[in-house]
This record gives C-alpha cells, structure tokens and sequence, in this order.
C-alpha cells in the first residue's frame, strides 16, 4: 500500500490509557528537543486518529505549533524518517540522538494501567507488548493492593455472659422470669 500523507487540521486525540507518566522534566526535554532540533521520529496514531505512543511528543509540538503530518500505513513496513537539514556530524543530530533516549529515560510507566491494559492478553501474547509471564506476574505484584492491617475496623460490639448453674428447672424458671424483668436478654440451656 503505497503511503497517502495528509496533515491534521486538529491533532490527534491522546490515548486515554496512555500507561505513560510525563513528568514536568519530561515535557520539558521533549519540548526543548523538539523546538532547538525539529522533530526526529514519529508518533503513532490508530484509524480513529487516537495516539498509540507519542502522546508527550504531540502535547509538546502541537503546543510548538509543529504541524502532524500522517503517513497512512497498514504496519507492513517500517516508515523512516529522513532529516534532509542533518548531516552525519551536525551537532544537532547528535543532540536529537541523545534527547530521542533521554527523554524516555525521564518518562516511567504507570504500572497500574500497563497491568489494567494486560490483563486480557493471554500468557503466548505478552512478548508483543514486551513482557513475558514472569515479568508480568511480577507487574501484578507490584500494583497488587496492600493488605487491609484491620481488615475489620469496625468489630462488632463484645457482648458478656453469665452462666448460672441451678438445681432444678424451678429455680430456672424463676431466674429466667427475674433477669428478663430487669431488662436482660437471657436465654434458657438445660443440659
């Protein structure tokens, strides 16, 4: 399929499960690099104009007001990104080299949402997202809630006791009749 380019009038619509946390620092080596460099790479958007990875790199152009230009594509080849303005020992190039890494350095995931989004692939499908099971089973551990240290925090009330041993069925008769009259809940045992 050969590529149809077009540029968006409006920039595409962040992921709302982006598994990505950008911090202040992040965004800032993200817009730094893109407005002393130009952009280096691209971002990935689904049919429905929705980022797939790139969701810092849009924020930080759109706000430049870099303009996205999308490159149709069914995933069936590689699309590069030629730098006509770089030479091999521009000291741009190598600054943009740098920053293409660092600025994923300065990024973390959320490990909430990564297990949140992971929980439905099957165990022979994790290696498409980077993980294997075992690396997986570890990611659960680490989000896993932490156990309650009063997993009942409101006991019930204690309630108290007293066992009266008697003679005969009488003399219970007459205790039952005595203690229930003066408000206690009792009940009758006979052994």
């Amino acid at each position: 399929m050969p590529p149809r380019k077009k540029t968006m009038t409006t920039p595409p619509t962040p992921d709302p499960r982006n598994a990505r946390l950008h911090s202040d620092r992040n965004k800032s080596a993200v817009r730094d690099s893109l407005r002393d460099s130009g952009a280096g790479r691209s971002v990935l958007i689904d049919n429905d104009d929705v980022i797939i990875a790139g969701n810092c790199a849009v924020e930080q152009a759109t706000d430049l007001g870099i303009p996205i230009r999308v490159i149709d594509s069914d995933g069936s080849e590689l699309i590069a990104v030629r730098r006509t303005d770089l030479s091999t020992d521009d000291r741009r190039r190598a600054a943009l080299a740098i920053a293409d890494n660092r600025t994923t350095d300065l990024s973390e995931f959320d490990d909430a949402v990564v297990a949140d989004i992971l929980q439905d692939f099957a165990p022979d499908e994790l290696a498409s997202a980077g993980f294997d099971p075992v690396e997986y089973a570890a990611l659960l551990e680490t989000v896993a809630p932490e156990p309650d240290p009063d997993p009942d925090p409101d006991p019930p009330a204690l309630s108290y006791s007293v066992e009266i041993a008697v003679d005969s069925e009488t003399q219970q008769r007459a205790l039952f009749d005595e203690m229930t009259g003066r408000g206690y809940q009792c009940k009758v045992v006979t052994f």
